[in-house]
């Protein structure tokens, strides 16, 4: 690699360390406002409760997006630590791994659970109110009482408690794939 190459390839790669942040937050406002839309309910304009169950599958999957950038971010700063900081007097990276490393303290993982409260908080809320205006009858039309209703009604609100713990999987094991 050149000399002159490395403050071009520096700012490219700090450049897409911050676009990929910003869309993490984009997502974290996505998943908030999908909570939203899902939960229309609270007014009694939801048509039948369990669309509200559909919500935690979409929360699962905005929740590997999030992770998916979460991870590209910390391997960009890994690539950054080893192969360009070297060469310059600025050691961003080299600080922020000396500063966190060892700590117990919170704040370390302050978006982690920040995160972990957006995604499954909201899944679960959504989980939560389905059943409510399923079983007290507090939507504008009556949810059918089919067995079959019932029965898909109870088969997806499984599948969401298994996206729930899978968001809290993806969530939380996100940074084994790249600190070592």
């Amino acid at each position: 690699m050149l000399k002159e190459e490395i403050p071009l390839q520096y700012n490219t790669l700090r450049a897409e360390i911050l676009k990929r942040m910003e869309l993490r937050q984009q997502i974290l406002t996505v998943t908030l406002a999908g909570i939203s839309i899902f939960s229309a309910g609270v007014t009694g304009e939801i048509i039948l409760p369990i669309f509200l169950l559909l919500y935690p599958l979409l929360g699962l999957c905005l929740a590997i997006a999030w992770s998916h950038h979460d991870v590209r971010t910390g391997e960009l700063g890994e690539y950054i630590l080893r192969y360009i900081e070297p060469h310059f007097t600025l050691k961003w990276e080299k600080y922020m791994r000396e500063f966190y490393t060892g700590r117990k303290d919170i704040g370390k993982r302050l978006a982690e659970y920040a995160s972990m409260g957006t995604f499954i908080g909201t899944e679960i809320a959504a989980i939560i109110l389905a059943v409510s205006f399923q079983f007290l009858n507090l939507t504008s039309v009556t949810p059918p009482n089919s067995n079959l209703y019932l029965g898909f009604f109870f088969s997806l609100g499984i599948l969401d408690i298994f996206a729930v713990v899978l968001t809290y999987r993806f969530i939380h094991a996100r940074r084994k794939r790249y600190v070592k």
